[in-house]
């Protein structure tokens, strides 16, 4: 199975972000009979677009062919594209990438299913 997480700078032991659509890169990290067997840092295109980033974010995270996203916040857009493609999202923000998917296997992650979006403060 192969997981994302909107990271600052990638890695097992990097943090995942409180956005999705604007997060620095994504880890993708495949996991086969609960053993990480492969991690891959990718730089998020979408980063600095004026709009229509977590679109782009989330189209990345499909073509890669991940299953479960492990971010903060998603925007009602990028959510749509991820649960069209059957992608389930859960809420790490503030944990690291290999926390966050040991604590997935053990049950103790909250599943994403409304839209939080980035805010203006």
């Amino acid at each position: 199975m192969k997981i994302a997480a909107s990271t600052h700078s990638g890695g097992l032991d990097d943090t995942i972000t409180t956005q999705f659509g604007r997060a620095k890169t994504f880890t993708f990290v495949e996991v086969s009979n609960g053993e990480i067997i492969n991690v891959e840092i990718i730089v998020n295109p979408a980063t600095e677009l004026p709009s229509g980033a977590g679109i782009k974010a989330a189209q990345l995270v499909v073509d890669k062919g991940a299953k479960i996203v492990l971010t903060g916040n998603v925007g009602g857009k990028a959510m749509e594209v991820l649960k069209r493609a059957g992608v389930k999202i859960f809420d790490a923000a503030g944990v690291t990438v290999k926390e966050a998917i040991e604590m997935l296997r053990r049950g103790e992650l909250a599943e994403i299913t409304v839209a939080k979006g980035w805010k203006w403060r």
